[in-house]
Order: C-alpha cells, then sequence, then structure tokens
C-alpha cells in the first residue's frame, strides 16, 4: 500500500478518536497504566525556567517520558527525531544535524554561524552538534517548547528548544540493567547504580554501551559501512548542603565512532548510468569512511531557598571534538588504471585518458570541527502578588573548523583539494526578566524582555592545491592567488520581547495568548568564499515574531485531555543558504543570504486518550503552511559547451515553501496492556510518525525533494508479577521505509543516504 495510501487508512480509523478531548502527557509506558492522565498532566515541566504543570503553559509544549521516547531503554536523540511533529534532521554528517522547526533552522557551514533550534541538557545550552548524538539512557523526560524563545533561552534560539531533564541522584539504593540484542550483530548494555551515601548525599552513576555492525557494504574495500560504536557515562551528586540549599553536580562523556555511511547515486547522470547500484545500500567506494565524535561536559547547579525567593545558579563546561571523512561521491574510480604524473595526479594529457568510461566527480568530504563553552546562568524567583523571575547569561564559545575537501571531475579535467581553517570565539550576554501577574483568580498575565549582545572575533585561511573546486582565490587587489587569510570582528545585539495572556475558563478548559520574538545574531560564510571581500561580508542577524492561540481542555473524568493551537510566524531576514552571485563576474557559490520576509503559519494538536486502565492512545498532528514573501535570488551555474564556458542563470524563490517545511506530520502513539495477572503483564507499545515531503532548499527542486515517509516501531514486553526482571522483543522501522538523510544534486547525479533499514531483536532488564 503507498505511504499517503496508509497515512489516510490510520487517520480514518482513529477519526473517532479527534472527536475526544486530547492531551499532551507522555510518560513512562510501565507508569502510563498505573497513573490517571489526571496525575500525568500534574506533570511539572521546567523548560520555562520554573515548574509548571502542562496544563498551565501559555505556550506550544510536549512532554516525553524516560524509555516512551523509543522502543528500546537506550537510545540517541539522532535516532528517535522523527517522533517529534514539524521537527526535521538531515543529519548526513555528525558535524551539521540541520535542526529544523517551524521553517526556522540551520544548514549553515560556517564557525560562527548559531542555530535557530537549541537543543538544552537539564537547562544548559548544548552548542552547535554536541547535543544530537546526546545518549538518552537515564533521561527522566524531554521537553519540546515550539516557536521563538527569545526571552528565557539563549543563545538566540528563534525556532524552538528541546530540553534533556536526566535523572537526579536521590535518597535510594537500588540498580537496573539492560541487555538488548539484535540484528547486524547489534549488542547494547545499560546499567544505573544510586546510592544513597548519607542523609544528605547521595550519588548515581549511568553507563550505556551500544554497537552494531553495518547494514551497508562496501564491494571494493570488502568492509561494512553504516556502522557504529557508542559509550557514554554519567555520573551524577546530589548534596543537601543545608535545609535550604542543595547542589547537583553532573560529569558527562560519551563518544561514538563509525565508518562513513553509504552514499548511493540515486538518480544517475546519463554518463553515471552503468555505476548506478542494484542495492541502495551495497557497491563499490574508494573508501569506508570515518565519523568519531567526543563529547564532554561538566555541570554545576546551585539552589537556595530564602522565605519567599529561589536563587539558582547553573555552571557548566561543554566541549565537544567531531570528525568525518567520506567519499559523497557514491561510486568507485579505479585511479591505478588512469595515467598519472610524476607527482601522482592525473595526466590529463596523456592520450589513453578517456573520462567517458569515468564516475563524473569524486570527493572525498573531509571535516572536523572543535567546540568548547564555558557558561554561567544566575537566577533570582521571588513569590509574591507579581511572580518575577530575574536571570542573567553570559557563554564564552570557541569554535575551531576545517574543511579540507579532495575532488577530481573527469569531465572537467580538474583534480585538487581545497582549505578552509575557520576560528570564531563568541561571547553572548544575556539579561532577562519575567513577570507573573494574576489580573483575577482565572486571568494571568505573564510579560518578559531580554537584552541579548552577541560579540565574535572571526578568523579564516582559504587555500586550494592544484585545481580550484570552483572559482579561483583571489586577493586584496583580485589577482588570482593559491591562499588569502581574513580576521574581523562584530556585535549583534537586540530586545526581544515576549507577553502571553492565560485564562482559566473553567475547571476544564484552559485558553491561553501569546507573543514571543526571538533573535539570531548574524556571521560570517566559511568555506564558500574566494576572495576577501567574501570572506569579511557578514550576513544579517535574524528576527522570528511569532503570535499563538491555544486551548488546552481535560475532560470531567479525567480520561483525556486536548491541547490544539494556532500560531503564525513571521520571519525577518531569515538566515538561509543560496547559490549568490556576489559580483557580476563571479561563480555563484553557495553561500548564507538573508530571506527579507518569511512566515510560516499552521495548526498542531495533540492527543491521549485513555480508554481504561490498560489502553491508551497518544496522537500528535502537525501542520504548517511557509512561504518566502519577498523577493530571494539564487544563481545558478550551467556549462554551456557550445562556448565551453558555463552561464549563469537568475531565479526568485518569492513565493517558494520554505527548505525543510514539511506541511503535515504526525505520530501515534498505542500503549496496550494484554496481559495482567497472576503470571505477569504483557504490553504492546507502538511507534508510528509521518512527514509529508519536504525540499532540502528553497529553490523548491524535484530532483532533492525528500518523499513522505512513515516509520513504525513495535515492542511487546513481558514481565512476571512479582519479578525484577523483564524481557521484551522490538522491531523498529517495521515497514522497512528508505529514509532519505541526506540529498544532494551534483552534476546531474542525485545523491542520497539513508537511516537504518528495519531492523529486530531482544531485550532482557533486571532491577535490584
Amino acid at each position: 500500500m503507498p505511504s499517503n495510501q496508509r497515512f489516510c487508512l490510520i487517520s480514518s480509523l482513529l477519526g473517532l478518536c479527534l472527536q475526544l478531548p486530547i492531551s499532551t502527557a507522555f510518560a513512562d509506558d510501565d507508569d502510563l497504566f498505573d497513573l490517571p492522565l489526571e496525575q500525568l498532566m500534574k506533570i511539572e515541566v521546567t523548560t520555562r525556567k520554573r515548574a509548571e504543570s502542562i496544563e498551565q503553559l501559555p505556550a506550544a509544549f510536549s512532554t516525553y517520558q524516560k524509555d516512551q521516547f523509543d522502543i528500546l531503554p537506550a537510545n540517541r536523540f539522532e535516532t528517535s527525531i522523527y517522533r517529534i511533529p514539524g521537527l526535521v534532521a538531515n543529519a548526513d554528517n555528525p558535524i551539521e544535524p540541520n535542526l529544523f522547526m517551524r521553517g526556522a533552522g540551520s544548514d549553515i557551514e560556517s564557525a560562527s554561524a548559531n542555530s535557530s533550534v537549541g537543543i538544552f541538557l537539564d537547562g544548559i545550552y548544548l552548542p552547535r552538534a554536541t547535543g544530537y548524538q546526546l545518549s538518552l539512557h537515564d533521561i527522566q523526560q524531554i521537553e519540546v517548547l515550539k516557536g521563538p524563545q527569545g526571552v528565557l533561552y539563549g543563545k538566540n534560539v528563534s525556532g524552538g528548544i528541546i530540553n534533556f531533564v536526566s535523572n537526579k541522584a536521590e535518597q535510594a539504593n537500588y540498580g537496573t540493567a539492560d541487555l538488548v540484542l539484535g540484528e547486524d550483530d547489534k549488542i547494547q548494555f545499560n546499567a544505573v547504580l544510586n546510592q544513597a551515601v548519607n542523609d544528605d548525599v547521595a550519588v548515581r552513576l549511568a553507563v550505556n554501551h551500544d554497537q552494531q555492525s553495518g547494514y551497508a557494504f562496501n564491494e571494493f574495500t570488502q568492509s561494512e559501512m553504516d556502522d557504529d560504536a557508542h559509550w557514554s557515562v554519567q555520573s551524577k551528586l546530589n548534596w543537601q548542603l543545608t535545609t535550604d540549599s542543595t547542589l547537583d553536580l553532573t560529569w558527562l562523556v560519551q563518544s561514538d565512532q563509525s565508518n562513513g555511511p553509504w552514499v548511493d547515486i540515486a538518480i544517475p547522470s546519463e554518463q553515471n548510468q552503468a555505476l548506478k547500484n542494484n542495492s541502495i545500500r551495497r557497491g563499490k567506494n574508494n573508501l569506508d569512511g570515518e565519523i568519531d565524535t567526543e563529547l564532554q561536559a561538566v555541570v554545576a547547579k546551585y539552589q537556595h531557598v530564602f522565605n519567599e525567593m529561589t536563587l539558582s545558579s547553573n555552571t557548566a563546561w561543554v566541549n565537544g571534538d567531531f570528525s568525518y571523512s567520506n567519499n559523497d561521491a557514491g561510486s568507485f574510480i579505479d585511479f591505478g588504471a588512469l595515467p598519472m604524473t610524476p607527482s601522482g595526479l592525473v595526466d590529463f594529457s596523456d592520450p589513453s585518458y578517456d573520462p567517458s568510461y569515468l564516475n563524473d566527480d569524486f570527493y572525498i568530504n573531509n571535516k572536523s570541527e572543535e567546540v568548547s563553552s564555558w557558561s554561567q546562568e544566575v537566577l533570582l524567583a521571588i513569590d509574591g502578588q507579581f511572580d518575577w523571575l530575574l536571570g542573567g547569561y553570559f557563554l564564552s564559545e570557541k569554535v575551531t573548523r576545517l574543511e579540507n575537501p579532495e575532488y577530481f571531475f573527469s569531465n572537467f579535467y580538474s583534480q585538487g583539494s581545497e582549505i578552509s581553517d575557520s576560528r570564531s570565539d563568541n561571547q553572548t550576554l544575556g539579561l532577562f526578566v519575567d513577570i507573573a501577574y494574576p489580573l483575577r483568580d482565572d486571568l494571568i498575565l505573564h510579560t518578559a524582555l531580554r537584552y541579548t549582545r552577541d560579540e565574535k572575533d572571526f578568523s579564516l585561511s582559504r587555500a586550494v592545491n592544484n585545481d580550484p573546486l570552483g572559482q579561483p582565490l583571489v586577493d586584496d587587489m583580485g589577482q588570482q592567488t593559491t591562499r588569502f587569510d581574513i580576521t574581523d570582528d562584530e556585535t549583534w545585539a537586540a530586545w526581544t520581547p515576549s507577553a502571553s495572556l492565560s485564562w482559566q475558563y473553567n475547571e476544564q478548559l484552559n485558553v491561553y495568548l501569546s507573543y514571543s520574538r526571538g533573535f539570531r545574531s548574524g556571521g560570517w560564510n566559511g568555506e564558500g568564499t574566494t576572495s576577501p571581500q567574501q570572506a569579511t561580508l557578514t550576513y544579517d542577524e535574524e528576527f522570528a515574531d511569532s503570535y499563538e492561540l491555544g486551548f488546552r481542555h481535560e475532560s470531567a473524568d479525567s480520561k483525556a485531555f486536548t491541547q490544539l493551537n494556532f500560531f503564525w510566524t513571521e520571519y525577518d531576514d531569515l538566515q538561509t543558504q543560496q547559490l549568490v552571485q556576489v559580483s557580476g563576474s563571479d561563480t555563484p557559490d553557495n553561500l548564507i543570504a538573508n530571506a527579507s520576509s518569511a512566515s510560516v503559519a499552521g495548526v498542531e494538536f495533540e492527543t491521549a486518550i485513555e480508554f481504561d486502565s490498560a489502553s491508551t492512545l497518544i496522537l500528535r498532528y502537525a501542520y504548517m503552511d511557509s512561504e518566502i514573501n519577498s523577493n530571494l535570488w539564487q544563481t545558478d551555474s550551467q556549462y554551456d559547451p557550445s562556448c565551453d564556458c558555463s552561464i549563469n542563470y537568475v531565479t526568485n524563490l518569492s513565493g517558494n515553501q520554505l527548505r525543510r517545511t514539511p506541511e503535515h506530520s504526525a505520530s501515534v502513539d498505542l500503549n496496550i496492556r494484554l496481559m495482567d495477572s497472576t503470571q505477569g503483564s504483557l504490553n504492546w507499545l507502538s511507534h508510528y510518525a509521518y512527514t509529508g515531503k519536504y525540499y532540502l532548499d528553497n529553490d523548491n527542486n524535484h530532483r532533492t525533494q525528500v518523499d513522505a515517509f512513515e516509520l513504525l516501531d513495535m515492542r511487546l514486553r513481558y514481565q512476571p508479577q512479582q519479578g525484577d526482571w523483564y524481557v521484551q522483543l522490538w522491531l523498529k522501522n517495521a515497514l522497512d521505509e528508505d529514509i532519505a538523510i541526506g540529498v544532494t544534486d551534483v552534476l546531474d547525479s542525485v545523491l542520497v543516504t539513508y537511516a537504518a533499514p528495519r531492523t529486530m531483536g531482544i531485550g532482557l532488564g533486571y532491577t535490584w
């Protein structure tokens, strides 16, 4: 059955459910059968810097509890991201996760760039790509807040936030262990040990190891690709210093290593027809590739309570180290059969050289990045007639990025390598105030204001060896050169307000109206620049103004809860990558540009219904209508053999759909207790997610369109009534969908990388 028909069928079967009140709660699957929705809706969330119940939040919000976020006991955020409707990621390499939410996101390859979607761990900002591969082991809940959050959160979060809330060390002695086995030699081990040292001190240790062989095969090297080896260790200490003050310390370290992703020539050019593989996960490639990432974090959180005031201090050091190398051309060239010069390059002048039998391009994508940050946040919460929240935030961030591609273009008689070595030292200062004032017992007004200041020092070294990848490098005088260096600095600052009105109409219905403004500072282009003038040309800061109307309704019997919200977001100078022609004589380069006006309007709702004490359905849906509202020019360069030259074609992208913004996305989660007797319990859990088609680029090119796809995961778990163990069967990507992660169109060939295929296995767990 085609994917669109399956989605319509599921939607039709659930149509009756949509007539009932719905919920945003999402609890641990074991606890979900023991807690009624009335209690689940009292789960506290801290994403807005204060503890609030879900039903009181004046914003579009979702919370996911523990391993309910995934089928396996522990996994990583990158493998589970499709559970969140409206959130898109195209991470074909670990350095650039490319997160997009409500039309805002970043695929910007520059050391000075910021993300529109921020990832946080216990409220601590994880810069760049450090949070994307975060282990979900020992995570208490995941909080997702959509839309610009320019007041309470920096750094520069204009699209939304994802906050991972980990389990704290607690005053109890226990441990858990899980073992997962599966296809492709998958072995996963997870363990948690919690210990109360004395009445004031508790410690906690969580370890996770996950590895599997690859689900793609390189026939040239006889090696598996898309394999994985991951481990993480997280230790915590909770110290009750006095009756009024506590200190929480966290140390986290994790590592990922694998061969590179398999790249398939999905649509070959005329010359590459013979090189198309029979399988999307098998063929010849010159090398296996390599991925190596490391993350370290140390966090200290201190809190002291005075009468009606609470003082909090959050200090964090985060370091991430990433490297990636892969032949992204997706095929094999036998360089040993080609004529070579004494220096080891292809001899294009040799009469035996014939490009018609070769792949038209060969591209070794070498990237590395190191990011180190230190942050300090101080919060003062004052309870009274007004509830005040005052805060100050400082972030020092150092980003070092190296791009060193090696390439060979057979038809263009071109071979060489380039270097883009960039560094950005960034300092962010944020000051904010948030006031909650009850106008009446049933009406609360929230007003907030933040000042953000970003200072950046940027440096770049560009060099080319042999033939340039595109336009030749030139110096300050416009003379061709093989190297140039630049340094520059700039400051961006903004005031970002927000306001909301929350009306508790009655015990069941809450209505809110909100406005928020987001901000993302500007920066410099990095790897694509060909002159000092380009490299020092900054792109503008980005602003987002968002308006929301939301409704939440809890049924009288607390068996169902409803969240429905309508939003409209207007972007001013939306930062986006485009093929830009800086001057009339230049070849277009893929540089950062600003769309002076773009907008996204949509509807989001979530449904949770407790049919009985043993069955719960959760349905989520997001609709987004996006558009570029102003002139946004794209310049394409195409080779014309009649003149042996490139001709530029200029297109206005005004009216196009924003990239990576699907109109429709949805998810369905079903929990059923199949058996509950003296023998034990048998639970069924399934996750279904649908993402509609979207474009990777603003030009809405159908060749690089990501088609609609579905993801279905299932788990069956048995636990004895009095036992401390469980056993489960699991199945991921049950429909065996070929889900495209990255799509590029190079020299008339469309190259695609894919997410994991269908996998299955067994799991065991024990608690003591």
